[in-house]
């Protein structure tokens, strides 16, 4: 093969070495983001949880305080029923002792509701923290994993881009220009095996004389369409 062609396919090794390592490393953030994005969800959801667990022990103390007050009118009302001189008074007082016992009743009963609630939301709320520890100290773990993959990775992308430099230069400097162009046309594929009597990279049909040309090597020969370099490769 020609010396200007293993340069040129050394060359795109490298390019083709620093797109991967750039594809790579571009997915990275997003996926180490990602983690700390379902770190910090699983941060809000118990939050709530805890401000509705709050919530509730607020309301019940209320509701407590409420049936305190309750319980002593009611009690009030059964006191002065022993004092009643009318069946007028009598019925009236005793109107008021149904009101506040049934008042006293539909309190009891909300508190006990809201302790039943408290308990339950009480256990979801450490099984969901047992749970979020599990998973953060996974997350955090992968996260860590990922930055040094990352750090790791770019070392490597900085001595890859400074093997491309000392490459690039030990390219003949009359191909430089015309690679870096068709670098920026094709990307790493700068260079293409002609098969098949074809263009490896646009698959366009070359004329024998070319043909010839590039199995021999003694030249640099470029696509006439493409205008990518080609090289001669033995068909399997």
């Amino acid at each position: 093969m020609n010396p200007v062609m293993q340069q040129m396919l050394r060359m795109q090794q490298i390019d083709n070495d620093i797109k991967q390592l750039e594809e790579k490393l571009s997915a990275l953030p997003t996926r180490i983001q990602k983690l700390r994005q379902e770190i910090s969800h699983r941060v809000v959801a118990l939050e709530k949880i805890e401000k509705d667990l709050a919530a509730m022990a607020t309301r019940r103390r209320n509701l407590e305080t409420e049936l305190k007050s309750a319980e002593s009118r009611l009690e009030r009302f059964r006191k002065q029923q022993d004092f009643v001189k009318t069946s007028k008074e009598y019925a009236a007082i005793t109107h008021e002792i149904v009101s506040a016992s049934e008042n006293v009743s539909r309190l009891e009963e909300e508190i006990l509701n809201l302790l039943e609630s408290e308990e339950k939301t009480a256990r979801e709320l450490g099984e969901k923290r047992a749970a979020a520890a599990r998973l953060d100290e996974r997350d955090s773990a992968e996260i860590a994993r990922l930055e040094e993959y990352t750090a790791h990775e770019t070392e490597l992308l900085r001595g890859v881009r400074e093997d491309r430099i000392a490459a690039f230069n030990a390219l003949d400097e009359r191909y430089r220009p015309n690679y870096e162009l068709l670098f920026k046309i094709h990307g790493p594929q700068v260079v293409a095996p002609a098969r098949q009597e074809a263009c490896g990279g646009c698959m366009e049909i070359l004329v024998p004389n070319l043909l010839i040309e590039i199995r021999v090597g003694n030249i640099v020969v470029q696509c006439p369409r493409c205008r990518r370099f080609l090289y001669y490769e033995k068909e399997s």
